[in-house]
């Protein structure tokens, strides 16, 4: 007998028997199709094994706590709008063992039981998995106590994370309405009946969705259902498979049915995991920048007078992949416009509140002067609205942080961000902010890392480079801060995060020469910069992790 520790996902539809009693054929065909759109190519992109399944209900297996979790997040969150199918989850990670394809063991029986204690919509998870997981995903969940199972022997410690908001668009972090473009995705295709193939086409379908639901000005669907892609930008792909040689196709048309885009992208199969990293990325970054640089044109073509609150909001975020001073002039002057057209709109005060404290800590003074009256009548008139967006929540947040030195509300408003949004790049890029201002590096850098694979393509690439490359220096990492400043020069030489890193890490290294150079280019964007004067404008707290970025700074050469 094999016995390996293994993370366990048991999963069962909530009233399965009722469902089919009302309804037989439109129970099915709901099950099936959510199977095929959405439960199987999430399980493939993370990695997972469908071990057993019970028409109603599976266990899978995953290579680690932080897979499962992201899997169960991801179907519960795209799953909240169904009319009729809701799931409950169980995660365990235990000792198993594998035989003849079944799986068995105290760790199964235990997920089972999770499952079984779950309400609709949930994922409850045991203490052992909880300890597992990382900073963006473990404020999720909130502890429920100890509790007995029928037939396990021990009582089980147990975090649950609450059911979706089933209107919130929660993956995303944003509400843009009906003004988004609209890309169609259907399920990746293949004629190949190996398992192994079919299951690389879900995973592709899985990551490439993951990829596209991140990315908050595009509304993406993926579904087999062609009756939904009217008006909207369509992708179709397809995988071969000759031997282990594998080929991708993909292919775009816009809104008005004319050929856009199409690539095609080849690979081995006995380097398949790597390749459906490589290629979903690219795949993504590949048809995201078509819309964008379409999207672009068309808003780039409009007076700002003529653009819906929804459409200033989504040009606001194209501005913001520079991250230098005139991009985040533009992008401030597009926000404003937005809640000028749309008082109530909680995503133009969130971008606009964030964005604005980004500028304090960026020490551009020359913006932050031009909005300081706005910026506290948006304060005052984003408190008063009822149901704040996690782009909101986590705003409000760093408002309090960065002008009440109020940790407490801060921490308050990552935690409820990062339940809501926990794949929204905007939201958890901030957040990782948050925690670095407050001197937690390792939490911030889960939140930075999290959004790797989504750099390629996402406007919040920038920042998350920069935020990362801070928070390495921090925790004394300073190759890896070297990394992924210089990553980010190769799309802005204008952020001063990337400049003062790299000050910062060098100087730790010895490397005064290279130090040198960035330390004349930040002169360039912050004349007569030194570290007294980033220690007051900043908004860094008195932490070690602070001291040492200092320390690196004041080793480079830099002025005190």
């Amino acid at each position: 007998m094999e016995r390996q520790l293994t993370a366990i996902l048991a999963a069962d539809i909530v009233g399965y028997s009722q469902l089919m009693g009302q309804d037989e054929a439109g129970t099915l065909e709901a099950l099936l199709r959510f199977r095929a759109e959405l439960f199987e190519p999430e399980v493939a992109s993370g990695r997972g094994k469908v071990i057993k399944s019970m028409g109603d209900g599976w266990l899978v297996s995953f290579l680690s706590v932080a897979e499962a979790a992201a899997c169960a997040f991801q179907v519960q969150d795209k799953l909240s709008n169904h009319a009729t199918l809701k799931l409950r989850i169980g995660v365990h990670i235990g000792d198993v063992v594998f035989r003849n394809e079944d799986l068995f063991g105290d760790g199964v029986n235990v997920a089972a039981r999770l499952q079984e204690f779950a309400e609709s919509g949930t994922v409850t998870m045991s203490d052992a998995a909880f300890g597992s997981l990382d900073g963006a995903l473990a404020p999720s969940f909130e502890n429920v106590g100890w509790q007995e199972f029928k037939n396990i022997s021990r009582p089980i410690q147990v975090w649950q994370r609450a059911a979706p908001l089933p209107a919130a668009v929660v993956t995303e972090g944003q509400s843009f309405s009906d003004e988004r473009p609209v890309l169609f995705f259907q399920p990746v295709i293949t004629s190949d009946d190996r398992i192994e193939i079919l299951d690389l086409a879900n995973a592709l379908t899985g990551d490439i969705a993951t990829c596209f639901s991140s990315v908050g000005w595009l509304n993406a669907t993926t579904s087999v259902d062609s009756d939904l892609s009217e008006g909207a930008y369509r992708m179709t792909a397809n995988l071969r498979a000759r031997g282990s040689r594998l080929r991708f196709e993909v292919s775009m048309v816009t809104p008005d049915g004319e050929p856009m885009w199409s690539g095609k992208y080849d690979g081995d199969l006995e380097d398949a995991f790597d390749w459906q990293d490589e290629t979903a990325q690219n795949v993504a970054a590949d048809s995201i920048g078509q819309v964008l640089d379409r999207e672009h044109l068309r808003l780039r073509s409009m007076d700002i007078e003529n653009m819906s609150a929804e459409e200033c909001v989504i040009a606001s975020l194209m501005e913001f992949a520079i991250l230098d001073e005139p991009s985040m002039a533009s992008n401030l002057a597009y926000l404003a416009a937005a809640i000028d057209k749309r008082p109530d709109y909680a995503d133009g005060y969130g971008n606009a509140l964030a964005n604005f404290v980004a500028c304090t800590s960026m020490r551009l003074g020359s913006i932050t002067d031009r909005y300081e009256v706005a910026f506290k009548l948006w304060v005052k008139a984003a408190k008063k609205l009822e149901d704040p967006t996690p782009m909101l929540t986590i705003s409000l947040g760093l408002v309090d942080y960065r002008f009440n030195e109020d940790q407490q509300s801060l921490r308050r408003s990552i935690k409820q961000t990062l339940r809501r949004a926990p794949f929204s790049a905007e939201a958890v890029c901030y957040c990782g902010f948050g925690y670095m201002w407050m001197g937690d590096p390792e939490p911030a850098l889960d939140c930075f890392r999290s959004g790797e694979k989504l750099m390629k393509f996402n406007p919040y690439a920038m920042p998350m480079l920069g935020g990362a490359a801070i928070a390495s220096v921090m925790a004394g990492d300073d190759d890896a801060a070297i990394a992924y400043a210089k990553k980010g020069l190769e799309t802005s030489d204008g952020y001063i995060a990337l400049h003062t890193s790299l000050i910062a890490a060098y100087g730790h290294k010895g490397d005064l020469e290279v130090a040198s150079r960035h330390i004349a280019r930040l002169e360039e964007l912050l004349p007569g910069d030194s570290i007294s004067g980033r220690r007051a404008g900043s908004g860094y707290a008195d932490t070690p992790g602070n001291r040492r970025f200092e320390e690196g700074m004041r080793l480079a050469g830099v002025p005190e």
